[in-house]
């Protein structure tokens, strides 16, 4: 009884100890390398919106109300 007491004692007392050596403990590369940006989209390759308005179809914005409103909103 007391030999296996005292390795249960033993091993309780190496395995914090095993924390203490040396190894592994911090990070292999902390900087993610840059990357270059993507290229803007060419302007035939952006889809225009548009909606349909009683029938008629327009660019999304277009309209003069929207566009009194969105200067109002913008003057804020």
């Amino acid at each position: 009884m007391k030999k296996v007491l005292a390795l249960v004692a033993f091993v309780v007392l190496l395995i914090p100890l095993a924390g203490l050596l040396p190894g592994c403990n911090g990070p292999d590369n902390p900087k993610i390398a840059d990357a270059p940006p993507p290229p803007p989209p060419k302007p035939e390759e952006v889809p225009k919106h548009e909606t349909k308005v009683e029938g008629k179809k327009a660019e999304y914005g277009s309209h003069p109300l929207y566009k009194k409103a969105m200067d109002r909103l913008n003057k804020q």
